[in-house]
């Protein structure tokens, strides 16, 4: 339990804007949220693929990839799935991509 507490946050130290007012204003970064004010807990983070890469992930890539139909920005929302963890400790998530196009 403590290996699965310690890679969520790990990954959550990776996520990318993350930190965000409470108000019901539109995601800036293509991610829904479910309550803005603890987006973290509830909502869907916007995670770097880099990031996720590194971490042995290797759906997020496929996810953004334009050739699959992701806008190749290099990130991707995801929403973490509670305690679920893989056998390596590695924290499972439900990933899609984020809605915003590539940056000008």
């Amino acid at each position: 339990m403590k290996k699965a507490i310690a890679m969520a946050a790990a990954v959550a130290a990776a996520v990318t804007g993350v930190s965000t007012p409470a108000s019901a204003d539109t995601p800036t970064n293509g991610c829904a949220t479910e309550n803005r004010a603890n987006e973290v807990d509830h909502g869907m983070l916007y995670l770097s693929v880099a990031d996720l890469t590194a971490d042995g992930y290797r759906v997020p890539a496929i996810i953004d990839d334009p050739a699959n139909g992701g806008n190749g920005d290099g990130f991707v929302c995801g929403v973490p799935q509670g305690n679920q963890t893989t056998p390596r400790g590695t924290q499972l998530y439900f990933f899609s991509d984020n809605v915003l196009g590539p940056a000008s």
